[in-house]
């Protein structure tokens, strides 16, 4: 295979995860990099070292900016936050970058949701959507326990990061159901709206999200004053199984699975989805079409929930 080149924008901390995942890719990469922060440099630089990644197998290019040295990159993988990345995206489609893989969320309103699929369309590029539950071993093996049934799926967790994992587990429920019919309920939501580690022009939420289809159902729970482990109940009718996501465990109340629960991280589950993408020219991932109701509905719903708390009326949903 000849040298692969691979676009990084966006190199702090998600970004610098996927950085070390390109380096344990079978083969020769040129990879660029787009980051004008200092510090997120020093950061990635840091955990490119400690992935001992081979400086002959792959080279790495630095830029502030985008500019017209892009062009004839194959991947661009974009991981700034959801401001603004709609219009950097068309910016790389001029450049005729033809292949995408977006961090979530994608972007923080349907009009912006609609002017990328569109420009997506206009170019004939692909791209895909990082709710990369579906690449999880243990997950793919789940999948054939729970499918051809309507399922239902319980989420409890702590700290008040509903925007922000909302996504990973309505894709991971959708996926499981093979429909993307989810309506969402935010009427249970707590009634504080919290700040965004990642700045002042997001927020955060808590409380409970429900979500139901004619397949699936979903309630996720985020309580905010407390260190909960993170655990998924997942029931059809004839299985029940309770995975607790970080401490790598699982509960099989009705089913004996030949797998053992494991939480992957980007920086392994990206060479997985990047050699697909190379070797198969798609992936399990799905599309920024497929994800396009999703995202209308969180907007809809915390949107509607700001505007009940804080009597203002958004014109962005302010997650990412």
């Amino acid at each position: 295979m000849d040298r692969k080149k691979i676009l990084i924008l966006g190199c702090g901390n998600i970004g610098s995860r996927h950085l070390q995942a390109l380096t344990n890719l079978p083969y020769d990469l040129e990879i660029g990099i787009i980051e004008p922060n200092e510090d997120s440099k020093k950061i990635a630089k840091t955990r490119l070292i400690d992935s001992n990644y081979d400086s002959k197998k792959h080279k790495i290019i630095w830029y502030d900016k985008i500019n017209d040295d892009l062009k004839s990159y194959d991947l661009a993988i974009i991981a700034t936050p959801s401001v603004g990345r709609v219009k950097n995206i068309i910016k790389l489609l001029d450049l005729g970058i033809s292949k995408f893989l977006i961090e979530k969320i994608v972007c923080q309103s349907n009009s912006e949701y609609e002017l990328l699929l569109n420009t997506l369309e206009k170019f004939n590029a692909k791209s895909w959507i990082n709710v990369n539950m579906r690449y999880f071993d243990a997950y793919q093996k789940i999948k054939e326990y729970f499918k051809n049934s309507k399922i239902h799926i319980s989420i409890i967790g702590s700290k008040p990061v509903l925007g922000t994992n909302a996504i990973h587990y309505l894709d991971f429920v959708c996926w499981l159901s093979d429909s993307y019919d989810l309506t969402l309920n935010g009427e249970l939501l707590s009634n504080e709206i919290f700040p965004n580690k990642r700045g002042d022009q997001f927020v955060e939420f808590a409380g409970t999200l429900i979500g139901s289809g004619k397949k699936s159902s979903i309630v996720l729970t985020y309580f905010p004053d407390s260190n909960l482990p993170t655990t998924i109940d997942i029931t059809n009718n004839e299985n029940h199984l309770i995975i607790d996501e970080l401490n790598d465990e699982q509960f099989n109340l009705s089913i004996n699975p030949n797998f053992e629960y494991k939480f992957e991280h980007v920086s392994t589950v990206t060479t997985k989805i990047v050699k697909d993408i190379f070797e198969k020219n798609t992936c399990t991932l799905p599309s920024a079409s497929d994800l396009y109701s999703l995202h209308s509905e969180l907007f809809r719903v915390f949107n509607n929930h700001i505007m009940k708390i804080k009597n203002i009326k958004p014109s962005l949903c302010p997650i990412t």
